[in-house]
């Protein structure tokens, strides 16, 4: 993502001829996507938990160097990190318990770092049938102070998106105030599938809130899903691979990049993840952008 948008800088910064600036601009958008890619291992939870060793070494196989870890439902770094280092793999980003961060920070920051991570992401803010302006109210309070210490510790600090977030108030939604409220040290993972689900157009977001979303979860939502929903139970089989479903990624691909987007997760939480990775590994690779 670096080299592209320095490759835009620069291309701004030419005094060239028109038609020169116009070849060259046609010349990036044929540019195949380059980013980095990598793996949430949640997609292969059921896998992890028969065989972690043997999964990592085809994670590894498929063409995978980085993860992310959501440490909610795998094993811990003194078990979990000598496989991935075994594998050639690398965590790049921790996910932790949501219960750990008001009565154990510290901990899960230690977690994060046994891992090599430079991130840790709150997974999701407990809730009940709707997410609450109170709820959230409380999210941006707790979120700041963990952000804050999390940075002082040297990693940062990231919330994961869902669709419940962008429950209606007034003539905006929960999702805007989590990151109209809160500093800039309080960063978001857009999960896409959860962007479309709920009706949003995750583009429309990065250039609305440029820096605030380094990391991204790519995850395609089957053609023929209901739109929009604010219900998250039930929606795993509507993961399908990459290229083949409702995300328009090229759109949002070229939006992250200008928005200072650094790490992208493929995610797939159906039950046919482990077939549907490499084909959405190889999409993700030969789309031109």
């Amino acid at each position: 993502m670096t080299s592209r948008r320095s490759f835009i800088a620069a291309l701004g910064g030419l005094a060239a001829p028109a038609k020169a600036v116009a070849d060259a601009a046609r010349a990036a958008a044929a540019m195949p996507f380059a980013g980095n890619v990598g793996l949430e291992l949640y997609s292969l939870r059921r896998e992890m938990a028969k065989d972690a060793p043997g999964t990592l070494a085809r994670v590894g196989a498929m063409g995978f160097r980085e993860v992310e870890v959501p440490g909610f439902v795998l094993a811990p770094s003194t078990v979990l990190r000598p496989q991935l280092d075994a594998a050639g793999l690398a965590c790049i980003s921790y996910m932790g318990d949501p219960k750990r961060f008001d009565r154990d920070l510290p901990g899960l920051v230690a977690e994060t770092k046994a891992f090599g991570a430079r991130f840790l992401v709150l997974p999701w803010i407990d809730h009940g049938d709707r997410l609450t302006p109170a709820q959230v109210d409380k999210a941006i309070q707790s979120m700041t102070t963990w952000a804050r210490h999390v940075r002082s510790e040297g990693l940062r600090f990231a919330y994961h998106s869902h669709n419940y977030e962008f429950e209606p108030e007034g003539d905006h939604t929960l999702y805007e105030r989590l990151v109209t409220e809160t500093p800039s040290i309080v960063e978001f993972e857009m999960d896409v599938f959860w962007f479309v689900l709920a009706g949003q157009d995750p583009a429309a977001w990065l250039r609305r809130f440029p820096g605030r979303f380094p990391l991204f979860h790519l995850k395609d939502a089957r053609k023929g899903t209901p739109l929009p929903t604010l219900e998250m139970p039930g929606h795993e089989e509507a993961s399908v691979a990459l290229g083949s479903g409702l995300v328009d990624f090229p759109s949002l691909l070229r939006e992250a990049i200008r928005s200072g987007g650094e790490r992208n997760f493929i995610e797939d939480e159906s039950s046919e993840a482990a077939v549907n990775l490499p084909q959405s590994l190889a999409w993700l690779r030969g789309l031109k952008l």
